[in-house]
């Protein structure tokens, strides 16, 4: 569509702020309610109100309103060329002289006048001219589509019609007016006059769909980003939430059309995936990820797309925290995923003691010391000479961990219950027997009093620990 005639529309749809007002908002039509919290209707003192809905724009105030609207006002106000329309001398406002030369001076803006170099700027918007801009924003000519003569008629078979009939064309009629427009559809297309503007920007999505005249799309599933965070893990960002089962199926992914090699986990956002490579990228490389048969929530299907990303690994891991897992073990964890196995130093004030195991899985390091239970008090962990996937090794870094006995019970609470699975999480790490001989949980320590259906398979995952230096939340995951 011409931007002038959308921005005429809007023009005509805006009042300039010279009527009075005296009574309240409330009691305002729900059609000058929403052009007014488009930003169509403006009103002044007191707003929107029914005194200012009853008013009457002219000419000149929908100029004004339009140059308002295309950030031109001040220009217009500031203009000093002197040809101009020959009733321009007629007005005591000097400023609205200066308007209506600058209107002369660029008549691609729409205001030429009512024939003969004349303006009249004062007179009044009958329903029939609103209803001509109204068409001529959805894209109808007259003299091509329609008459002048027939407007009316024209407008009724675009379901323009409600004010149709008012002999006195006010300020609420052209809401009403408006609002009809906004919802009819433009020539020869589906797409409402509405959707034309918050595709150019006139107006917003938001505030268009706030206002009852515009239903958003539903957003195709796309693919937003594809990033290596590091030479062992690539996050795929999509625009929407996506299906668990299609996105973390490896067979939906190919790496420089080969199927990739490794393990493929929905993140907690719902809307992205993590792709953790069995073999590591190579560093400075780029690769094409190609992605298909990823459904979103409704089912939907992602187009089938290849993004190009780069592996570039130029930073170094960092280990963030410690946490205890048990009476002598302890995790680490790193920035990023570990490939070389580092040094790890345990001191308190008196003693060191020696570290019998460490032990790597991605980015988590466990440390198990060869005493069987420590004492509570804060020791002292120096971590050194662990590198990640692209030989960058970490700089030392030194940790506090205050070992504390935890002598209170773990709290189970029901997470999630399907007909095929429960979760149930502990408020910390737990463990079948005593800390000196910590075994796995086992289906014995859940049972269901269901007895239509028998236990069909048990899948639970936990650590062992009587001790911890922070709570975790852990999932127990039963299938039954």
């Amino acid at each position: 569509m011409n931007k002038k005639i959308i921005a005429l529309v809007l023009a005509f749809a805006l009042v300039f702020s010279s009527f009075t007002a005296a009574f309240a908002d409330t009691a305002i039509s729900a059609d000058a309610q929403a052009a007014k919290d488009l930003g169509m209707l403006v009103g002044s003192g007191s707003g929107v109100t029914p005194e200012y809905l009853n008013e009457t724009p002219t000419r000149l105030q929908a100029a004004i309103m339009f140059l308002r609207l295309k950030g031109l006002e001040q220009t217009a106000l500031a203009f000093t060329g002197t040809d101009n329309f020959a009733d321009a001398g007629e007005m005591s406002w000097v400023a609205g002289r200066n308007i209506l030369a600058y209107l002369k001076a660029n008549p691609q803006l729409g205001f030429i006048g009512v024939g003969n170099n004349i303006f009249s700027a004062d007179d009044k918007i009958d329903s029939a001219s609103y209803y001509k801009v109204m068409l001529e924003a959805l894209g109808y000519k007259q003299g091509t589509d329609f008459e002048w003569s027939g407007i009316i008629a024209f407008a009724a078979s675009k379901n323009l019609v409600k004010v149709a009939n008012d002999t006195s064309f006010i300020v609420g009629d052209i809401a009403t007016a408006t609002i009809e427009a906004l919802k009819a559809a433009v020539k020869g297309d589906t797409k409402t006059l509405a959707a034309q503007l918050v595709e150019t920007g006139v107006i917003t999505a938001a505030a268009a769909t706030a206002a009852g005249v515009y239903t958003p799309a539903p957003a195709v599933l796309a693919v937003e980003s594809v990033k290596a965070l590091n030479l062992k893990e690539t996050v795929i960002a999509f625009n929407k939430i996506v299906d668990e089962d299609s996105a973390e199926d490896a067979s939906n992914y190919m790496l420089n059309d080969e199927n990739i090699a490794g393990k493929v986990e929905l993140n907690a956002d719902k809307k992205s995936v993590t792709i953790t490579w069995t073999t590591a990228l190579d560093n400075q490389t780029e690769y094409d990820l190609t992605i298909s048969d990823i459904l979103d929530a409704a089912d939907a299907e992602l187009a089938e797309v290849t993004v190009t990303f780069l592996a570039n690994d130029v930073t170094l891991p960092v280990a963030k925290s410690i946490s205890l897992i048990g009476p002598n073990k302890f995790e680490i964890l790193f920035s990023e995923p570990i490939a070389v196995e580092g040094d790890v130093t345990v001191a308190d004030a008196d003693f060191d003691y020696e570290v019998a195991d460490i032990t790597v899985d991605g980015n988590v390091v466990t440390v198990e010391l060869s005493d069987d239970e420590l004492e509570a008090g804060v020791y002292s962990v120096e971590i050194t000479n662990f590198a990640d996937y692209a030989a960058l090794k970490g700089l030392k870094k030194t940790i506090s961990l205050t070992y504390a006995k935890d002598t209170t019970a773990p709290v189970a609470t029901i997470k999630e219950a399907t007909q095929t699975k429960v979760v149930v999480e502990f408020n910390k790490p737990v463990y079948n027997g005593k800390a000196a001989d910590a075994q796995a949980l086992t289906a014995d320590f859940f049972y269901h009093t269901y007895t239509s259906q028998y236990m069909l398979t048990q899948q639970i995952t936990t650590k062992s620990s009587h001790y911890t230096s922070q709570k975790k939340l852990l999932k127990q995951q039963l299938s039954v």
